[in-house]
């Protein structure tokens, strides 16, 4: 955790019950996470947790399963190994590069 908020300390004004902790939940169900993959996920990329799952993360979760046809598995095996997709815009970076 120390590293997390060295690297993100912002997440410090965060409410955990308001923000924090619904996106947690909401990785570990939308993806099928565990522990370990989420807490890696979040150490790699800290500012998802800044991000709105409505206005930004879900959109994007739903652009690339459907643009490259993938079932749920290999979508949360493809944002595990590069949870920085969910950052990047769609129009600006993701979908010239697709």
């Amino acid at each position: 955790m120390k590293k997390l908020f060295k690297r993100m300390p912002v997440l410090l004004a965060y409410s955990i019950e308001d923000n924090i902790e619904p996106k947690l939940r909401y990785f570990q169900s939308r993806l099928a996470l565990n522990e370990v993959n989420l807490r890696s996920i979040i150490t790699q990329m800290p500012t998802l947790l800044g991000l709105s799952v409505e206005k930004n993360i879900e959109p994007k979760l739903k652009y690339l399963q459907t643009r490259l046809e993938l079932n749920d598995s290999k979508l949360r095996g493809i944002i595990k190994k590069m949870p920085m997709l969910l950052a990047y815009s769609i129009e600006n970076n993701i979908e010239p590069t697709v």
